[in-house]
């Protein structure tokens, strides 16, 4: 029996009834509420529904059975996957909300000062206090310094410090992390939350961040067998770590130090970079227009509101990058010209009801080129609806109901080609603009079929809701002006 039907028939104890009894009270069709509870099959979401209200369940115990429910509809390695993105997406937009991507002027958090008493530990506060001496000596150094390790992307005490000590001396440190991803398929959860650590700080520009990673089949059981698995490289010392960070050893003999940095820089020439970066307009244009299609590919594009060009067309945008970017012309060209392209893959486009809703009430753009450009007019706006409803490419989008739980990033937006390559783009203006490429295969497997869940889930409105809801917009917009 699956956790989901054990939690049916528990249910059904603890409400003092069974499944005959249930079957004629609440006229439920009792082949298919036995199947239900022994496991053998699962029910329709309407019926699950109707076996909920039977039993006037909680608000909690629906949205426990529900998940329970979707669990065995997805397979648990799915779901696991899924929720790790949705983590991600809230993460990135907390981030956001509060500024902390783009805010340079951070106030200082002070250490008082920190005397090595002892270059050992013998648990987990002392082991952070080790590494948070070395990690302050590092940033207070006259020199540029660097900082390496191979400790868990999740271990976030590690980051934290490194966030802390930022904020301190507002120094661009060099930071090599070479992490190991799991080679087994069904454990790309774990490979996804790694990135998902990684990533905040990597896109946060604070530091000069590089995440390298090798597979590995190693478990947490392997390395707790292992004396001091993990280690933070300084130029003055070396800490090494134990599995479970109770323990640490600080070295500082100068021969050492160098064999490590050595070792250490040798170990990543052999990884593979997780994350390619561009931070300028121009080249990430030309990285754009020239990225490849893998053949007989799908493209997915996750948006905070619907594709620009889809809005203004290929003419319109032209006539925008004329007026405000004319720099950028030729360059702006082709990278329309790649965007129809792409436009004749088959393609999903996910973009949210929030995001549609604001760019009706301000005309603002968020996280695309429509972002360097001024608001569309009202009238701009209303043409600009009408013209996306009327796209041969309407029916490959996809509205994302508001009232769900999954959050869309407004200054970032996600393009995955195929299950190859995942791409991140982060514009809030001509200064801030990274274009980072994820080409690892889990990752990219796993965002794949995120999406290939997400359109025909309850998340999502119908192509006819949508051009509905796009109409009273319309509407709406009309009487304004």
């Amino acid at each position: 029996m699956s956790k989901f039907s054990e939690k049916c028939k528990e249910i059904l104890k603890e409400n003092g009834t069974n499944v005959y009894q249930l079957a004629i009270h609440a006229s439920l069709e009792r082949t298919t509420l036995q199947r239900m509870v022994t496991g053998k099959r699962l029910p329709p979401l309407g019926f699950l529904k109707s076996f909920c209200q039977a039993l006037r369940l909680s608000k909690f115990e629906e949205e426990e059975l529900f998940e329970l429910y979707r669990i065995e509809s997805m397979g648990e390695d799915a779901y696991r996957n899924e929720q790790s993105i949705l983590h991600l997406l809230s993460h990135l937009r907390k981030l956001e909300e509060k500024d902390s991507f783009y805010n340079t002027k951070i106030t200082s958090i002070q250490y008082q000062n920190m005397d090595l008493l002892s270059n050992t530990s013998s648990n987990i506060y002392d082991t952070e206090l080790l590494m948070q001496y070395i990690l302050k000596k590092e940033f207070s150094n006259d020199t540029e310094g660097f900082i390496y390790t191979n400790l868990p992307g999740t271990y976030e005490s590690f980051l934290h410090s490194l966030e802390l000590f930022y904020r301190q001396f507002q120094k661009k440190l060099c930071v090599h992390h070479l992490i190991h991803f799991q080679i087994n398929s069904s454990l790309s959860s774990e490979n996804l939350d790694m990135m998902h650590s990684v990533l905040l700080l990597y896109i946060s520009n604070k530091l000069d961040y590089q995440v390298f990673y090798y597979y590995s089949r190693l478990n947490k059981n392997d390395i707790l067998y292992m004396c001091f698995p993990y280690y933070i490289i300084t130029s003055r010392h070396v800490l090494l770590m134990s599995s479970d960070f109770k323990m640490g050893i600080i070295l500082s003999e100068k021969d050492i130090i160098k064999q490590y940095i050595h070792t250490f820089r040798k170990n990543c020439s052999l990884a593979a970079p997780l994350f390619q970066k561009i931070s300028n307009l121009q080249g990430s244009m030309s990285i754009y227009k020239t990225d490849s299609i893998p053949s007989k590919s799908d493209i997915h594009y996750f948006h905070y509101q619907p594709c620009y060009v889809d809005l203004v067309g290929e003419q319109g945008i032209m006539e925008r990058i004329k007026n405000f970017l004319p720099e950028f012309y030729e360059i702006g060209k082709q990278l329309v010209q790649s965007i129809i392209f792409k436009s004749n893959f088959p393609n999903l486009c996910f973009f949210s009801e929030q995001g549609l809703k604001e760019f009706c009430c301000t005309g603002k753009y968020y996280g695309q080129i429509g972002t360097f450009f001024p608001p569309l007019t009202v009238e701009e706006r209303i043409e600009a609806l009408k013209y996306f409803q009327s796209a041969p490419t309407f029916h490959n989008n996809r509205m994302i109901k508001e009232s769900c739980s999954i959050s869309f990033p407004k200054h970032l937006y996600f393009e995955l080609l195929g299950t190859t390559s995942l791409q991140i783009i982060r514009i809030e203006n001509l200064e801030i603009m990274d274009f980072i490429t994820i080409e690892e295969s889990s990752i990219c497997e796993a965002f794949y079929h995120f999406f290939q869940t997400l359109q025909s889930s309850k998340y999502v409105y119908s192509a006819e809701e949508t051009y509905s809801l796009i109409s009273q917009c319309i509407d709406k917009l009309t009487q304004q002006s």
